[in-house]
């Protein structure tokens, strides 16, 4: 994931381009492989190079992108190290992603952990829905079965409710998609709510 300093300097911004003096002294602190060129300058905590110019603190491998390319990607587009180094400020490994997708490839990230899993909690293979999200079929098969969203919810296994009517064939009635209902209870309510309406009536 290559997000650091990504905010502080991007295309439109006021930074200023520096001397070739400055330029030079940059790669000054840059060991060249035949892969990756590696920074040895100051880092960040998640070894990030960074640099200072124009009086801000931005990435060294943005800067090197800019000195080779003459622009920076607009927002909301980051830099990515397609060679998985964060200190490598080679131009030709980072590649312009949105941030969604720099989090994806992120070994370490949330999103990455997620997007690697093929299973679900209960070991059921994932599967990719027409809208591009991954859902468990399995499971959604099997809270079908239990009476999900067919009037039997997650109360299903009380034999009485919560003021101690039983649930029993004469006592319950069921409405799809919400549950069983006590038939004791909604006559109280109707009682009351009769009585009160008289009494507001007087």
């Amino acid at each position: 994931m290559c997000n650091a300093y990504d905010g502080l300097f991007h295309a439109g911004s006021s930074v200023v381009y520096t001397s070739s003096m400055e330029d030079a002294k940059f790669w000054t602190h840059v060991t060249f492989t035949d892969t990756c060129w590696l920074w040895h300058g100051a880092k960040t905590a998640n070894g990030y190079g960074k640099t200072r110019r124009g009086g801000k603190t931005i990435g060294a491998h943005r800067w090197a992108y800019f000195l080779e390319y003459g622009e920076l990607p607009p927002r909301p587009l980051v830099l990515d190290h397609t060679c998985g180094t964060p200190s490598c400020v080679r131009p030709a490994h980072l590649e312009p992603v949105t941030q969604g997708e720099n989090l994806r490839r992120g070994p370490t990230t949330l999103i990455a952990r997620n997007v690697a899993k093929t299973q679900c909690p209960q070991g059921h293979p994932y599967t990719l829905e027409k809208d591009g999200t991954r859902s468990c079929r399995e499971c959604k098969m099997l809270r079908r079965n239990k009476g999900y969203g067919r009037g039997l919810d997650w109360r299903s296994h009380l034999t009485h409710c919560r003021h101690g009517h039983p649930f029993d064939e004469i006592n319950t009635y069921i409405i799809p998609g919400v549950g069983r209902k006590c038939r004791a209870c909604d006559r109280a309510r109707h009682n009351a709510n009769y009585i009160s309406s008289q009494l507001r009536s007087r």
